[in-house]
C-alpha cells in the first residue's frame, strides 16, 4: 500500500511539474512575442526552468536598435494568461530581475569594448508586482522598483481605471480612456542620473549667450519664481518649499525626491493633451485645469555633501 501511494503521488508530482513547465513555455513565448511587437529583437534565449511555481530564464539576450540587454536571472509567476487571450477576467504578475546589464552598441569594435567594460559591473535588479481586471479595466501596480548601481534606485506604483482589452490590439487612441486615482514615484540619485541631467541640459542651452554658470544661476532664479506661482490647491507650502530646495541642488541634485499624486475622483488621463499644447503649461490656470480635484505632493531630501 505504501509503495502505490508513494508511486501515485510521484506521478503526480512529476504531472504537475510537466503541466507548469508547458505553462512556462506558453508564458515565455507570450513574453518574447510582446518583446517583438515593441521593437525587441532576442539574441539568446538563455536556459529557462521551472523551480517551486516560479518560471524561469537564466542569460537572456535582448537587442534594440542601439542597445543590448544582458539579464542573468528572470524570474516571474504569471495568473490569467488566459484571460488575456479571452480579454476577460484578471491578470497578476509577480517578477523579479536580478544582474541586468545595459550597454549601448556602436559599430566600432574598440568603442563597443569599451562601453562593454564600462558597464560590466553597472548591474541592475528589479522587482514587479501588478494586477490587471480586464473585465472593469482596473490596473493596480504595486510595485515596480529598480535598484540601480550604485546608492541609486526608482521606485514606482499606481492605481488606474479604463484600462480596456483593446489596448492589448495597440490602439493607443484609448490611453484617452484611462484615469489615474494615485500614482507614487520615488527617486534615489547618487550620480546615476547626473549623466542624463547634464546631457538634457547642455543640448537644450549651448546655444545660448554667456558662460554656462551664469545661466544656470538665471534658470534657477526662473525655476524658484515659477514654484512661487504653483497653485496651492494643488502644491502644498510643504511641495513649494521642497522644490526649492531642489532647484537649490540644480543642476545634479543628490537625494531622495518623492512625488505622489491622489486624486478623488480619479483623474482622466485625457486632460493633459491639452495642458501639453499649451503655450504655457505650468501657469496657474493651466495646472489648475488639468489637475482639478487632484493634490500633488513633492518631497525632496538631500544627501549628506561628501564635502
Amino acid at each position: 500500500m505504501w509503495a502505490r501511494r508513494t508511486m501515485c503521488a510521484g506521478v503526480l508530482a512529476a504531472t504537475a511539474q510537466t503541466a507548469a513547465a508547458e505553462d512556462c513555455d506558453a508564458e515565455r513565448a507570450f513574453l518574447f512575442d510582446a518583446l517583438g511587437r515593441n521593437g525587441w529583437a532576442v539574441e539568446d534565449e538563455g536556459d529557462s526552468s521551472e523551480v517551486f511555481g516560479a518560471c524561469r530564464t537564466r542569460d537572456l539576450v535582448l537587442l534594440a536598435e542601439a542597445l543590448r540587454i544582458e539579464a542573468a536571472l528572470v524570474e516571474w509567476r504569471l495568473s490569467g494568461l488566459s484571460a488575456l487571450e479571452d480579454q476577460s477576467g484578471l491578470v497578476t504578475l509577480e517578477a523579479n530581475l536580478d544582474n541586468l546589464r545595459m550597454v549601448p552598441t556602436v559599430d566600432d569594435p574598440w568603442v563597443s569594448y569599451m562601453l562593454s567594460e564600462q558597464n560590466r559591473r553597472n548591474l541592475i535588479d528589479g522587482t514587479l508586482t501588478a494586477s490587471w481586471n480586464l473585465d472593469d479595466g482596473a490596473v493596480e501596480l504595486e510595485e515596480f522598483t529598480l535598484d540601480l548601481p550604485g546608492e541609486n534606485a526608482v521606485s514606482v506604483a499606481f492605481q488606474t481605471s479604463g484600462m480596456t482589452p483593446a489596448l492589448l490590439a495597440g490602439r493607443v487612441t484609448d490611453f484617452a480612456a484611462l484615469s489615474v486615482s494615485r500614482m507614487e514615484i520615488v527617486i534615489d540619485n547618487n550620480g546615476f542620473a547626473d549623466g542624463l541631467i547634464l546631457g538634457y541640459l547642455v543640448g537644450a542651452m549651448s546655444g545660448l549667450p554667456g558662460a554656462p554658470e551664469s545661466q544656470m544661476n538665471a534658470t534657477r532664479d526662473d525655476a524658484m519664481a515659477l514654484v512661487g506661482g504653483l497653485p496651492d490647491g494643488i502644491f502644498t507650502a510643504g511641495s513649494k518649499d521642497a522644490l526649492t530646495r531642489l532647484i537649490a541642488d540644480a543642476p545634479v541634485p543628490w537625494g531622495t525626491l518623492g512625488l505622489t499624486l491622489v486624486a478623488d475622483p480619479a483623474l482622466p488621463l485625457a486632460r493633459l493633451v491639452p495642458l501639453a499644447l499649451q503655450p504655457d503649461p505650468l501657469s496657474p490656470d493651466a495646472l489648475t485645469a488639468a489637475f482639478d480635484g487632484a493634490m500633488l505632493e513633492v518631497t525632496y531630501v538631500p544627501s549628506p555633501d561628501p564635502e
